[in-house]
């Protein structure tokens, strides 16, 4: 017997309803998994920016990337959650449809016993039909899977341009300077404003010309371009979800879910970037009355050591082998962050080695320049132990875990045995002359 081909839309939407679950289920499932690296990716994007790509450590070139991080990382944790209530709701659907089939009648009221005849009736008239619970729970399913790729959309849209905005940004301070990025920013933002009022006064600029009908099919396109334009290439699947959403709920609980969410985003995103900023200060935001104010002397930090460090964790600023040194030499690690160049320049001032080297042979020529490069280094990182006795470094290029560095080898004999306290640090960037921790690793040193 042949079977019969649904011949309406709707029945053919009905259709794919009823047989697209199990899909359904694995797609929000590898939804889950695959989203849940977001929150470490991001964590390693931020650091790689403050090492390779942060011309400077202020607050200036801080605050933008670290709000950045901020929505990224609510957004990634906001995901998690919304894609986990699906697949738990769709997987209790699929027990009720179980039970369902193992029971067809449903809920038999009349059949319950040690039950009085009130509670039965209350109970048939907020519960229902097994049917009924079925249906609604497959419907809110849906809203949710589909809201939550319409929150992902939207949130990478804006995430996508803001990301866009801010390597355009680092791209051209290298060519023109920060000055006349900010006059190009000031006219595109103008630019942007007036093509927004343009949008906005078609309507009552409209009514009083008799070519209304032309100048309002015009705005209408022109919204519709700007709209395709702000996200990308998400434009037309976000447009069908969010209008969908828009035509079958009313403006009230729409905008007010939205209203809502972008509400939690931003409370989210302010907290988690002042926590990350308060880190990258050295402080620590807790509740605990004898708790760490975040000094580093006095705080076995993980990425420090290489024996406690986790496998892919980026490296401290300042790092050892191991917090128990026991051999006669003890290796460190400092990181080469790209912002650092401004100090240097500072510190040491222009290179003259560029004459001589263009004297010499190619491999001679970068030769030299390395060794002057290591002594300005040898000037500007300052190395003490426990804060009172100076450390002379030879230092040496090196890559840890992907990150460029340098590394210097300091004797170990005259360290006094038990706890001690190794301390970099640096020229600030206002004051060449004034210094900064710029790492503190604590250790314990036990002579064979």
């Amino acid at each position: 017997m042949e079977e019969k081909t649904p011949d309406s839309t709707e029945e053919q939407v009905a259709l794919l309803d009823s047989q697209t679950w199990s899909l359904e289920m694995t797609i929000s499932g590898a939804a889950t998994f695959a989203v849940s690296f977001l929150p470490g990716w991001i964590e390693q994007g931020l650091e790689y920016y403050l090492d390779n790509l942060a011309p400077s450590n202020n607050n200036f070139y801080l605050i933008f990337p670290v709000l950045a991080y901020a929505f990224f990382k609510v957004t990634a944790w906001l995901l998690i959650f919304t894609f986990v209530a699906h697949l738990c709701l769709r997987a209790l659907w699929v027990a009720a449809v179980g039970l369902h089939s193992a029971y067809p009648q449903g809920i038999q009221y009349d059949k319950i016993s040690n039950i009085s005849e009130q509670y039965r009736e209350v109970a048939r008239a907020h519960y229902g039909s097994l049917e009924g619970f079925i249906r609604r729970l497959d419907l809110r399913c849906n809203r949710i899977y589909a809201q939550a790729f319409m929150m992902a959309m939207s949130l990478c849209t804006i995430g996508l341009i803001y990301l866009l905005i801010f390597v355009g940004i680092l791209v051209l301070n290298r060519f023109i300077g920060m000055e006349r990025i900010a006059i190009i920013g000031l006219v595109a933002y103008v630019l942007f404003l007036v093509a927004m009022l343009l949008a906005l006064s078609v309507k009552s600029l409209s009514k009083k010309s008799r070519h209304a009908e032309r100048y309002n099919l015009a705005a209408a396109r022109f919204q519709l371009q700007m709209g395709r334009s702000m996200m990308l290439f998400f434009s037309d699947p976000l447009q069908y979800l969010s209008l969908t959403f828009m035509s079958n709920t009313t403006a009230r609980r729409y905008y007010g879910t939205a209203a809502f969410i972008a509400l939690f985003m931003t409370v989210a995103g302010v907290g988690v970037m002042f926590r990350k900023m308060a880190e990258l200060r050295n402080r620590t935001i807790g509740l605990r009355t004898f708790d760490s104010q975040g000094s580093p002397a006095n705080r076995l930090l993980l990425p420090q050591y290489d024996n406690l460090r986790p496998d892919g964790a980026s490296p401290a600023s300042v790092s050892i082998p191991s917090d128990v040194i026991d051999g006669g030499m003890l290796p460190v690690f400092v990181k080469y962050a790209y912002y650092l160049d401004v100090r240097l320049k500072n510190t040491c001032g222009t290179s003259p080695e560029d004459e001589r080297a263009a004297q010499l042979p190619k491999a001679a020529a970068r030769q030299y320049r390395d060794s002057v490069h290591l002594a300005c280094f040898r000037q500007f990182y300052r190395v003490t132990l426990n804060d009172t006795v100076p450390l002379e470094a030879e230092w040496l290029y090196t890559e840890k875990n992907g990150l460029r560095g340098l590394v210097a080898y300091f004797d170990t004999k005259s360290f006094p045995p038990g706890r001690n306290r190794l301390s970099v640090q640096v020229p600030t960037e206002s004051r060449p002359d004034s210094l900064e921790v710029f790492g503190v690793v604590p250790f314990w040193y036990a002579p064979k």
